[in-house]
């Protein structure tokens, strides 16, 4: 492979099998359906596996199953990429049932970055059964807890 500004070649026993003129924006990429795998050029041909499909299968799980969707394709550099994780996220609800899914994705909402692995670990560990955390709660009083008066 040989690159500089410009364009990126791609060579294969010393014979140039591609050339790409290099985009000019930063943290983006670009693909040509003709040089995906096969199984990757198929599944974009699949209904049901687009970004307006898998939205609209999350919205008939529910809002926080919707917004988690939505998150793992706004935060990506590579949407394409998270295809896979957000048909995955959806197919657990034939595992763990509808409620239970939109329960774990409205719990990973709670943090600050949300993939497939953490929606399927909160189920996994049974979770999204368990009330959210209440974070407005004071701390008990303790001997070992000086509170803000002590630092100054």
């Amino acid at each position: 492979m040989f690159y500089d500004q410009r364009v990126v070649e791609v060579y294969l026993e010393g014979e140039r099998i591609a050339l790409h003129v290099r985009k000019s924006h930063n943290k983006a990429y670009t693909t040509l359906a003709e040089h995906m795998p096969p199984h990757h050029q198929r599944m974009q041909q699949i209904k049901g596996f687009n970004r307006e499909d898998l939205l609209a299968q999350a919205a008939r799980i529910g809002t926080a199953t919707v917004q988690a969707a939505t998150l793992m394709w706004e935060k990506s550099i590579y949407i394409e990429q998270n295809y896979k994780a957000c048909f995955g996220m959806l197919m657990l609800q034939k595992k763990y049932g509808r409620d239970r899914l939109e329960a774990a994705c409205s719990r990973a909402l709670q943090g600050s970055r949300i993939n497939y692995t953490m929606i399927k670990n909160i189920l996994e560990a049974g979770l999204d059964k368990q009330p959210a955390r209440v974070e407005d709660r004071p701390l008990p009083s303790h001997d070992n807890i000086r509170g803000k008066d002590h630092y100054q």
